[in-house]
């Protein structure tokens, strides 16, 4: 099992606070919360960041979640935002095919880069196959950019310089399902 650069680079990894939801209807749903930041169990500053996602299915086979975050997240510093919108569509023709596709675009107002502004963003395609027997697969495509110093793919240890602020991967994961719901 692996994870795309988007869900370990682009976008937190933790949050510690409080997270509220309200089911609008049977599908669809609204999320709020407040926490102390990007990957932080202590904040590093005097102000909170928000959360905000909606997420449900358009109809049986067609799925949406968009989600946001804002706040400060450098230490010591309450004025300069960074800003997250992550979104991602899925469709399930049938039983045997999902896909889905991820988009995360962020700005960050605590690094200078341009305009006051360092920013990232990236995309990632997914097709899962599950066939009648209890053998599957899945094929992952991304794509990220970042501005150098922004958070995203500089924060990985990846070296930057030679990757120019870009970085691509493609993966593909064999599954086995053991049980309903439980893959090995």
């Amino acid at each position: 099992i692996s994870h795309s650069f988007l869900f370990d680079y682009a976008i937190p990894l933790t949050h510690t606070g409080a997270l509220i939801g309200y089911n609008v209807n049977d599908d669809w749903n609204v999320k709020l919360g407040i926490v102390n930041g990007w990957n932080n169990t202590v904040d590093n500053n005097a102000m909170k960041t928000a959360h905000l996602m909606v997420s449900g299915k358009m109809n049986d086979q067609w799925g949406l979640a968009i989600g946001g975050t804002v706040g400060p997240e450098a230490a010591a510093n309450d004025s300069n935002k960074r800003i997250l919108v992550d979104s991602t569509i899925s469709f399930d023709p049938n039983e045997s095919w999902h896909f889905a596709l991820n988009a995360d675009l962020g700005a960050d107002q605590a690094i200078a880069v341009r305009k006051g502004l360092a920013d990232w963003w990236g995309a990632a395609l997914y097709a899962h196959y599950k066939a009648e027997s209890p053998w599957g697969v899945t094929v992952r495509g991304e794509y990220a950019k970042e501005d150098p110093g922004a958070t995203a793919i500089t924060g990985s240890g990846l070296s930057t310089a030679a990757l120019a602020g870009k970085i691509w991967e493609g993966t593909l994961t064999l599954h086995h399902y053991i049980a309903d719901g439980l893959e090995g």
